[in-house]
């Protein structure tokens, strides 16, 4: 089987049953993408406008960076087999005012 790094994208947290908010999103996620890390950066499809939380996670350990840009060396590392839970801003506008969503770029961590 492939190495892979996965991102699930939720709109909102789930609730206890006192309407308290617990850090987990809401299944059925908004969104998941899935690739197998490279020596070369990738970035994975720009985050589902309604996207407020993510979670990542990988079979291997990779260096990551939120916003679309390559990623050569951090600022993120995620170890392998290990889950991190993370709200993400919604983006931006431009100056002719189109959304320019956010987007994870990961590569290999040799």
């Amino acid at each position: 089987m492939a190495n892979t790094f996965s991102v699930r994208e939720y709109a909102e947290l789930a609730k206890d049953s006192h309407g308290h908010e617990i850090p987990v999103g809401v299944e059925p996620a908004v969104a998941t993408q899935t690739i197998v890390p490279s020596a070369t950066s990738q970035a994975l499809t720009a985050f589902n406008e309604n996207t407020k939380f993510i979670l990542i996670s990988g079979d291997v350990p990779v260096n990551w960076v939120i916003d679309g840009t390559a990623v050569v060396d951090g600022p993120g590392r995620l170890p392998a087999d290990v889950f991190l839970f993370m709200g993400v801003a919604s983006g931006g506008k431009n100056d002719a005012g189109v959304r320019t969503p956010l987007a994870i770029s990961v590569i290999d961590d040799p």
